[in-house]
């Protein structure tokens, strides 16, 4: 049976249907895209009619599974095996409380500023509410110690505090090389500026009196560095009763600062971040293993685990105290692996379990 072609009324029908369709549909497409949302669509509303609003959203990305997400004190989702970060969209401008809960890890507040047609993004950084530590004997046994024989795990432990153990190592004493030119009045030339990064990640700055003693100097040491990012310690040599800081500083161009680096998405962004206003009792500073947004450091209360988000508040978590150990000798650690950390109290040595 032979068929008939469509006639030229309907093909000029649906032609114009799907055309006024397509006109339609791409605006309402490309307003959604760009965060608008329709709303006062409740019955109560209806008859006032609706009104079209930009909206903004909040990204959270944690890599465990199973962390629940809330907003205002509100549930919004959870992160699973293939879903580690959550996109929360429909937001209006305005602050939001984030928390994220992980079962037997501390919980973790920020305050996020979202404005409209953007967003911002956080990646918590969450520890366990009890610090797990295994000691690191010599031994293993009696019977070894009786053979000499020593534990490979101590061995291993003890090199990794007689060794350098940062990759940064050159990298750090060339940034500290190029700092001696640095000052807030006038260009200056120094030797008496700090510019050794010690043989392992353990820096002792008790004092700034081996900085350079100039007038009207910032004197400034590069901690530790990964990328465009620097963990320094500033300082001053005009005013002796000043306290240094520690800062996080970005020296890549603004417009592609890190998320850390900003207020809200890519706006408001900064190149520095005061990290701690007084770091006069600071020892040691470094990277956190795998994050270029969390440091770890020691002063004279212990081991702290912080973040350099500056939105409040600054997640900070003290890993162990200085008053519970029992060396007698100055606290250290280094960085085992993305869970742990081996800390060493005068001549013991153990293992932290901290993610």
């Amino acid at each position: 049976m032979e068929q008939k072609p469509m006639s030229y009324k309907k093909r000029l029908f649906f032609f114009g249907f799907f055309t006024l369709l397509f006109l339609i549909l791409i605006p309402v497409v490309l307003l959604y895209s760009m965060g608008y949302r329709l709303t006062n669509l409740s019955l109560s509303n209806f008859t006032n009619g609706f009104t079209v609003s930009p909206t903004g959203g909040a990204y959270v990305f944690y890599s465990k599974p199973g962390a629940n997400i809330f907003v205002d004190d509100k549930f919004a989702d959870s992160t699973t095996f293939f879903k580690r970060g959550v996109f929360i969209e429909n937001l209006k401008a305005g602050s939001y409380n984030i928390r994220v809960e992980y079962p037997d890890f501390k919980s973790w507040h920020k305050t996020l500023l979202v404005e409209n047609q953007h967003v911002v993004e956080s990646y918590p950084f969450l520890i366990r509410n009890e610090i797990a530590t295994t000691s690191i004997f010599k031994f293993n046994s009696v019977s070894e110690m009786n053979d000499g024989v020593v534990n490979d795990e101590y061995i291993k432990t003890i090199a990794l505090f007689t060794v350098a153990t940062t990759s940064n190592q050159n990298l750090i004493q060339n940034l500290n090389q190029l700092n001696e030119k640095f000052t807030t009045k006038n260009n200056y030339s120094d030797t008496n500026v700090v510019t050794e990064y010690a043989t392992s990640t353990k820096k002792t700055i008790s004092s700034l009196s081996t900085l350079n003693q100039n007038d009207d100097k910032e004197t400034i040491k590069v901690l530790d560095a990964r990328g465009d990012i620097q963990i320094v310690l500033v300082g001053t040599t005009t005013n002796p009763f000043v306290h240094p800081s520690l800062e996080a500083r970005y020296k890549g161009s603004i417009d592609n600062a890190p998320l850390t680096f900003c207020l809200s998405g890519n706006l408001n962004c900064t190149n520095k971040i005061t990290l701690l206003n007084d770091a006069s009792g600071l020892e040691t500073a470094s990277f956190y293993f795998g994050r270029a947004d969390v440091f770890i450091y020691i002063n004279k209360s212990g081991i702290f685990v912080s973040e350099f988000d500056s939105r409040s508040p600054r997640n900070t978590y003290q890993i162990i105290s200085n008053e519970n150990h029992v060396g007698g000798k100055a606290l250290d650690f280094r960085i085992k692996d993305g869970q742990s950390i081996v800390v060493k109290d005068g001549d013991a040595y153990y293992n932290a379990l901290i993610q």
